[in-house]
């Protein structure tokens, strides 16, 4: 028994948590549930070798002997010989010229059961093996068979391997901030005092000189931890262009630093970094358009992983992300360890080796860590996903860097076709399934699936019934076509036959403002009904697709478009629509070259905005006042509240997106009097609204 943790308490905290990299349960019992019997002890004393070998030379753990996968404890009901061989296993079966480090044996008695505790540090003088000569690796939740090789580290790692577990003279608990402890605590083990967390995790431990805690204790937890480390820190750039200049030509155009305890700063680091990944313009339509350049989990992943592995030995670093117009890069001090190549994490073989153990092992059970090794994999993942080109990885003795192109694998005529159905509320198959359809080309199931990587028949027919729902894709051959292809041809199969298209944009535009503009007129501004929808389709010209939407129905079509909720409500675009109160279906253009223009008609008519701070142009509408840069959750309601400080408001609106109901970012609001307007103008641009500073400018008529 320790003094900071009772063994029931370890053994109750290690059953709520579950197996893990860190964790394993082992049965001492076999058979039947109703009819179980005691291991043969030679059995159960050759898994607690493998097991804490497989630790050792991974990154730790701790064995758990008398309780079942699933947590439940069935006890160790072997004599007290036997007993006495499992917990000298840990050295008797283990080679003696590969000794374990520091391993811990308990026993106790739980829930009336006797429960076997075994705990091991993280081996860095050997490649630990047992008697039998089996090498062996936790990974996981499984400990595989390894080469010795394979693990055998070299002598100049040693430093950066030993940081984070070796003893800090003088630090003392109250070097610690509390409260992030106990943030911690309570994720992992709610109800323990503090000690007893920072001993579970082995991040202190008592000894006849009194508390010491580890190096990892004050990197995750300290006060200050500039005391401990100098360079605890991760600095973002954000570059002007492509590549970083110097003398008059430097173009780092910001940069933040963001320092503290590991517990923290991958937050805090985040959210400077997460205004990055989102590009928002002043589109020509008079809107804020929002693009992704990356996918947020992939970047969060990239940062975490970088605080997680660094080589912290080397105190003269920081983590650096370069924010540049086509790129991210992401560098963090030290190289690959030597048993870890850049071509194993390129292919996604899930290898990984920690550089640190015991910070790597506290956030993983903190939840900012997936399993080990799965954060490469996770990255390339969630790029590919995106449609991103493959993330770049380069490595040398000093440093490892990661790099995230927001640069689409498909190619720029590819992305302004599926660009010219943005009204239609693309899936990501679906947008896969309206790129086969690019130049005119005809599509055939087959293609759909192998686009898609479809395995269910089911799948393949949701997503043909939802693009026919909307519009989009076409049945160009009958059932008698196609079958007389198919006989024709001598094809294997009627998946072959190429038997959708994808109708032209501008055609899709025409067909749904129609669409919505007697949808509009027969519910006016209320609730859409089955009944509305079914009126208003009776009144569409036979060949719109709306008047005969498949299997879904046009109330479907409205749905599967994003422009109603589930009980009618008109949202997103439908919502602007409905409350401006115009909508013009665009004429039928045949010309190619008009077909660009034809894909933007029909959207939402709004005033557009001439930014003129300084000109001292005179405005059409002096009382009226465009504010931006507002936060995408913005109301009307909250921006009158604001513009109520500087006069007699007549009129706010905030435009919502088309697709999401919620607010573009900014606002209008027009005043009685030309003066308040103008104290509006001048005055509200000082206003912060959240983090956002708000920007104005007079706003000018429409045309």
């Amino acid at each position: 028994m320790t003094e900071f943790m009772r063994v029931q308490e370890k053994i109750q905290l290690a059953r709520e948590l579950g197996e893990s990299q860190f964790r394993e349960f082992k049965s001492a019992l076999q058979g039947p549930p109703d009819a179980k019997v005691r291991r043969p002890v030679v059995d159960v004393c050759r898994d607690i070798a493998e097991a804490l070998v497989g630790f050792a030379n991974a990154e730790g753990g701790e064995l758990l002997v008398g309780v079942e996968d699933d947590g439940s404890i069935t006890g160790v009901r072997h004599s007290e010989a036997d007993i006495q061989r499992m917990l000298a296993a840990p050295a008797d079966r283990v080679m003696p010229e590969t000794p374990l480090p520091t391993p811990v044996r308990l026993r106790a008695e739980f829930d009336g059961k006797m429960v076997l505790y075994f705990s091991v540090d993280k081996g860095t003088e050997h490649v630990h093996q047992t008697t039998d000569g089996k090498c062996l690796q936790r990974n996981d939740l499984e400990t595989r068979p390894i080469s010795t090789g394979a693990i055998n580290l070299e002598r100049q790692e040693r430093a950066s391997r030993e940081y984070d577990r070796q003893y800090v003279d003088g630090a003392t608990i109250g070097d610690l901030d509390t409260s992030l402890i106990e943030r911690a605590r309570d994720k992992v083990a709610p109800g323990h005092s503090v000690e007893a967390f920072l001993g579970f995790m082995k991040l202190m431990d008592f000894s006849t000189r009194g508390v010491q805690l580890r190096r990892a204790a004050l990197l995750l937890f300290a006060q200050d931890v500039t005391l401990w480390h100098p360079r605890c820190e991760v600095r973002i750039f954000r570059v002007q262009g492509n590549e970083v200049r110097t003398g008059r030509d430097y173009n780092v155009s910001k940069s933040v630093q963001v320092a503290g305890a590991l517990f923290q700063l991958i937050s805090e680091a985040w959210d400077q970094l997460r205004p990055y990944l989102v590009e928002t313009k002043f589109g020509p339509e008079g809107t804020f358009e929002e693009k992704i350049l990356y996918p947020e989990d992939a970047c969060l992943e990239a940062l975490t992983n970088a605080i997680a592995h660094r080589d912290y030995s080397n105190e003269g670093r920081p983590i650096e992300i370069y924010v540049f117009d086509n790129r991210i890069e992401v560098k963090s001090p030290g190289g690959l360890l030597s048993n870890v190549t850049i071509g194993e994490l390129r292919q996604l073989k899930g290898v990984h080796q920690s550089r640190n153990a015991y910070l790597a092992r506290v956030l993983r059970e903190l939840g900012y860590m997936r399993e080990m090794g799965e954060g490469m994999r996770r990255i390339f993942h969630l790029m590919r996903v995106h449609d991103l080109v493959e993330p770049e990885l380069q490595a040398d003795p000093s440093s490892f860097t990661i790099t995230l192109h927001h640069r689409s694998v498909f190619s720029p005529e590819a992305q302004r076709w599926v660009t010219a159905f943005d009204k239609f509320n693309l899936t990501r198959e679906e947008a896969r399934v309206v790129l086969l359809g690019q130049n005119n080309s005809r599509i055939s199931p087959q293609q759909i699936i192998d686009a898609l990587d479809i395995v269910d028949t089911d799948q393949l027919r949701s997503v043909v019934e939802q693009l026919q729902t909307k519009g989009i894709l076409i049945n160009v051959l009958t059932k008698v076509q196609v079958n007389n292809l198919v006989k024709r041809e001598k094809l294997s199969s009627r998946r072959l036959v190429r038997k959708f298209a994808i109708r032209p944009p501008f055609e899709c535009e025409r067909f749904l403002s129609q669409f919505l503009m007697e949808v509009i007129r027969e519910a006016g501004g209320s609730v859409v009904t089955v009944g509305s929808v079914k009126r208003a389709v009776g009144r569409l010209p036979i060949e719109n697709p709306y008047s005969n939407p498949g299997t879904r129905g046009a109330f479907g079509a409205l749905l599967a478009l994003g422009l109603i909720d589930d009980q009618g409500n008109p949202i997103g675009r439908l919502r602007s629509l409905t409350l401006s109160g115009e909508l013009v279906a665009p004429e039928p253009v045949k010309s190619k070259s008009q077909s660009r223009d034809i894909a933007t008609a029909g959207a939402d008519p709004e005033e557009s905005v001439v930014e003129d701070f300084e000109s001292g142009r005179d405005s059409e509408t002096p009382r009226k006042v465009y504010v931006g840069n507002l936060p995408f959750s913005a109301t009307s309601k909250q921006l009158e509240e604001v513009a109520r400080q500087y006069g007699k408001v007549l009129n706010v609106s905030v435009p919502l997106d088309l697709y999401t109901g919620n607010s573009r970012g900014y606002g209008f609001v027009e005043y009685a009097r030309e003066s308040d307007a103008t104290a509006a103008k001048n005055g509200m641009r000082k206003h912060m609204w959240g983090e956002h500073r708000i920007s104005t400018a007079w706003a000018r008529a429409r045309k």
